[in-house]
């Protein structure tokens, strides 16, 4: 099971709607949380379980909250989620991981935020690739995980990323959460490593 749905609003609370706060921790924190209950019985007769939240690492610096406080509490939710119920359903054999983008993905949100970001991120594709490799793998070998998309691909043997970049050469864009707070719009190489300029 993919929990894979969000909303998405990157506005400070002088801002941000209510109905925009209940829309995100409706989708986002509400809803991985319905989500894994409610798959719980199917799992259960499922010879290789898994749940993959796509949610962050926890990270308290508070330079992730100060730009998108209600944002960033909604994906933390999330992770939590991954924490808690890795814990109750591990006597089930259910493995129950978090997998979030070490650069920016080109998504409809992304085109939304600022059409030009997508120069600069990598493919939907690696995220897939990445979920398939953590199911494919025992239930029982990872639960509890944060893993980056990039992390369980160099598991997988890849060393050249370069494909995955929807202009090949272009530098990446860091995505929120990995790394430092300030290292935020820091760009990578294709191939994911830090370089020194920034956009």
């Amino acid at each position: 099971m993919i929990n894979n749905a969000s909303a998405i609003y990157l506005l400070g609370p002088e801002i941000l709607k209510t109905k925009q706060y209940d829309l995100m921790f409706s989708i986002n924190a509400r809803g991985s949380y319905l989500t894994n209950n409610l798959c719980f019985e199917y799992l259960k007769k499922s010879q290789n379980p898994h749940i993959i939240t796509l949610s962050p690492p926890i990270n308290m610096k508070s330079e992730w909250f100060k730009r998108n406080i209600a944002y960033t509490q909604s994906k933390f939710v999330m992770s939590m989620n991954t924490v808690g119920f890795a814990e109750v359903y591990k006597k089930y054999g259910i493995a129950v991981n978090a997998l979030w983008p070490r650069t920016v993905i080109d998504t409809d949100a992304i085109r939304h935020i600022n059409p030009d970001l997508v120069k600069h991120s990598r493919k939907d594709t690696i995220m897939a690739d990445a979920a398939y490799w953590i199911v494919s793998q025992k239930s029982k070998r990872y639960n509890g995980r944060f893993f980056t998309d990039q992390e369980v691909l160099e598991k997988s043997g890849i060393e050249d990323f370069s494909a995955y970049a929807v202009v090949p050469g272009n530098p990446l864009i860091r995505d929120l959460f990995i790394g430092h707070p300030g290292d935020a719009l820091k760009m990578l190489d294709t191939n994911g490593n830090d370089i020194d300029s920034s956009i």
